[in-house]
């Protein structure tokens, strides 16, 4: 047997890596990997400096192995789906499998000479001067060869002295204000990517404080390497004599803007709108030749060009990103030119901002299929992906980005989600609601208004706040096998930025009723004969009013491919208001001394959770993903538990994926739970997921996950699952899973394959000695978990 599995490898491996062998000529062969040899030109071991200057030296590689699957060698899948392809052939299926695959990448030994003179170019840009690298190749086999590149390192200079010399006094002044943030500094390793940075920082420092002419050709080194074999001397010489500050004159705003402007401007009127600052008024000069579908008054206030300031490019992208939040247009170009006038002794310059509008109606539609748990008696139903019901979820949304002219973001969206039992798809006469395990419909509202209503005041500096008003009404139909419910939701709010990293949002009003229809008779029994309040409190009806904070901090950059964090933390408090209200008017209470307004209970809790995500990029396309939530919730007064709405949930595809939705937990509580969905009252999760190219638009990826509920106090339906400080880290639930995303141009699709290995729900607690092929969880989905 195991000669056999050898044997299937091997041609498997064969299979893998001679493919592509058809597409070469003769005498060619396949790059099969580039080594490198490091060794220090005096026989001395390598230094950490020579190590550091080549820690991003496959950068410089112009000839690159296929792509291995899993860092595999052998496992270039890419090289295989091009080469299944028949040269000679040009169909369709053909043409296909190269457009999905890798060509062979053929060795060059022009390109070997290139990769070595590079290699040696940078190291002497990293300070290693009269380094040398050579290259020779290795043959492995017919149709694969290797490079080695064998360096002969130098050792790395440092810096003994940084000394600025500039021909104009103002601007002297201002570099030595600003010495602190030099990129140079005396003991550091020389690095020429260093002087580049520099150079384009005082350019920077130059134009932010009004120098409108500065660019990075006026500063020059002088690097002097002649008095040590080992340290150097730089000169900083900025060639400033002739640069002057300059301010704005005049603004033109073109809201309408056409590549027809600038050859056919006699056709264009001209509006001067007055905006008022908190001090004075300015003018803006709106150019326009059809009606202005934007409110000038909505596009000036995210302006922070005036006439009359210094010139600054921080107040450019200030604005631009500020009419970028007004999500009304495609494209926006703010350009700068010199009016005859500036020849005086104020050099002017006249800012043009042109912006081209995007569609300001969207209609869209989507679908996805899930997998959920395994509600409405179909436990012993027949298996598929862990035993899970088949969703389907369908929704239609329309927006409109302009409703009153003011760059308001209208959104109207209706959903169907239909939750399908095993049972349900081999037909036969079944009644409608029999055939659903959960039927919802939904239909959501909202308004936000790029702008404070009362009573904020409004002389805040919309360019840096970028603030909103949200306003937003929905309700929703819930079946459930064993209840049937509505639900309302109303909030009014405000959302704004402290910086480009930090966000704010802050719903002083969130109201939320639900109203229980129908109990299912044996459910209901169930309830009147349980003494748990907590399970009689969640499936009541209750309304909820909350005030909300949320906080986020990312500092992701968009387009850039570099390590960020991001940060959300979220406090809410409900109940409290209307327990004040309830107590002075003397409002009526149930036969559990619950109090009431207008014959509903109302919910009273504090509510905290925090969320936190760390990327981390390497290789190519590769990245890990480290991710934790938290999250807890302490009922208070007038409930006796968290309402159901506001609980935490175990398991689902964007939490612990090897346990369906609501079917982990509460902490070590063994057993099936019957007919009552699991919750609690905490929450910990944590991820860890390595996420890794396979070929073209798919992507792979290997996660952990770690986590569970709590309840805060006992429960005769769940015993065990109360949160306790001694013993909650051993009733952590942990599992382990596979994904494959295919990113399309609309959208990321997901699937996570899962199992647990530690399951605290489960007798045996190390669930891999028991764990069945049926148990296997799917996870469908649109979209990135975290």
């Amino acid at each position: 047997m195991h000669v056999r599995r050898l044997i299937m490898l091997l041609l498997a491996t064969a299979l893998l890596t001679g493919c592509g062998a058809r597409y070469l000529a003769n005498g060619e062969r396949l790059l099969y990997d580039n080594v490198l040899d490091v060794q220090m030109a005096d026989s001395s071991s390598v230094s950490p400096e020579v190590k550091d200057a080549l820690r991003h030296a496959e950068n410089y590689y112009t000839e690159r192995p296929n792509s291995k699957f899993l860092g595999i060698p052998h496992m270039r899948v890419g090289l295989w789906i091009y080469g299944a392809a028949n040269p000679r052939h040009k169909d369709i299926f053909c043409n296909y499998l190269r457009r999905l695959g890798q060509a062979p990448r053929v060795h060059n030994p022009a390109r070997m000479r290139q990769t070595a003179a590079q290699l040696q170019g940078l190291l002497e840009q990293k300070g290693c001067f009269g380094s040398t690298v050579t290259a020779d190749t290795l043959k492995i086999d017919n149709h694969n060869i290797s490079i080695a590149y064998h360096v002969a390192a130098r050792t790395r200079y440092t810096i003994d002295e940084v000394v600025y010399r500039c021909d104009n006094p103002e601007v002297s002044r201002l570099i030595d204000d600003r010495l602190g943030e030099s990129r140079l500094h005396a003991g550091d390793p020389y690095d020429q990517d260093n002087l580049g940075a520099e150079r384009e920082r005082l350019a920077s420092d130059l134009r932010e404080a009004g120098y409108f002419r500065a660019s990075r050709e006026m500063v020059s080194f002088v690097v002097d390497t002649s008095y040590s074999t080992s340290r150097l001397s730089i000169e900083v010489v900025v060639a400033a004599r002739d640069q002057k500050v300059y301010h704005i004159n005049n603004v033109y705003i073109y809201p309408n803007s056409t590549a027809r402007l600038a050859t056919d401007a006699a056709r264009y009127d001209t509006l001067i709108h007055t905006y008022p600052l908190r001090s004075r008024t300015v003018d803006f000069q709106f150019v326009y030749d059809r009606p202005m579908s934007i409110h000038p008054q909505t596009i000036s206030r995210a302006m922070l060009l005036f006439p009359g300031i210094t010139y600054r490019p921080t107040y450019v992208s200030n604005t631009y990103n500020a009419l970028l939040n007004l999500r009304n247009f495609k494209y926006i170009n703010i350009e700068f030119t010199e009016p005859e006038a500036s020849a005086d002794s104020l050099p002017l310059v006249d800012a043009h901002v042109r912006l081209v509008r995007s569609n300001q109606q969207k209609l869209s539609f989507s679908v996805e299929l899930t997998n959920a748990s395994p509600l409405g008696g179909t436990d012993t139903a027949a298996s598929f992906f862990g035993g899970g019901n088949v969703g389907i979820e369908t929704a239609l949304e329309y927006q409109h980005k302009n409703l009153f002219h003011g760059a308001e973001l209208f959104r109207l969206k209706g959903s169907l989600l239909m939750e399908l039992p095993k049972l349900a798809l081999g037909g036969g006469d079944l009644a409608f609601y029999d055939r659903f395990s959960a039927f919802e419909a939904t239909l959501e509202s909202s308004l936000d208004m790029p702008t404070f209503l009362l009573p904020i005041h409004t002389g805040i500096v919309w360019q840096r706040v970028h603030p909103h008003t949200l306003i937003s009404v929905g309700g929703s139909y819930q079946y459930h096998y064993y209840y049937e419910r509505i639900l309302g939701n109303a909030s009014f709010g405000y959302q704004w930025s402290s910086s480009p990293t930090r966000q704010h949002q802050l719903l002083p009003v969130e109201l939320t009723y639900v109203s229980m229809l129908h109990l299912d008779d044996a459910f209901a029994n169930r309830l009147a004969g349980l003494s748990d309040l907590r399970l009689k409190y969640q499936y009541s009806s209750h309304f909820i009013l909350d005030a909300r904070y949320d906080f986020r901090h990312s500092t992701q950059r968009a387009g850039v491919r570099t390590n960020f964090r991001m940060v959300r933390l979220s406090v809410e408090s409900a109940g409290n208001l209307l327990s004040a209200i309830s107590r002075a008017t003397g409002s009526e209470t149930d036969s559990s001394g619950v109090r009431q307004l207008l014959g509903v209970p109302f919910a009273q809790y504090e509510r905290l959770t925090g969320e936190y995500t760390r990327y981390l990029y390497h290789g190519q396309r590769s990245s890990l993903v480290l991710h934790a939530l938290a999250g807890v919730g302490l009922p208070f007064g007038n409930s006796v538990a968290m309402p159901y709405e506001k609980s935490f949930f175990g398991g689902g595809p964007t939490s612990l994926r090897a346990w369906q939705l609501r079917r982990l937990g509460p902490g070590g509580f063994i057993g099936e739970g019957g007919m009552f969905e699991r919750v609690g009252d905490m929450q910990l999760v944590f991820n860890i997921e390595e996420r890794f190219p396979i070929i073209s638009i798919l992507e792979g990826a290997v996660f952990v996950d770690a986590g569970n509920v709590w309840l805060m106090g006992e429960s005769d339906q769940f015993p065990g699952g109360e949160f306790r400080a001694d013993s909650f880290f051993r009733q952590l639930a942990v599992g382990v899973g596979l994904g494959l995303r295919v990113n399309v141009s609309v959208a990321t699709l997901r699937l996570d394959l899962a199992i647990p290995l530690v399951d605290p729900g489960f007798e045996a607690i190390w669930r891999l000695p028991h764990w069945k092929p049926d148990q296997l969880v799917a996870n469908l989905g649109i979209g990135y978990p975290f």
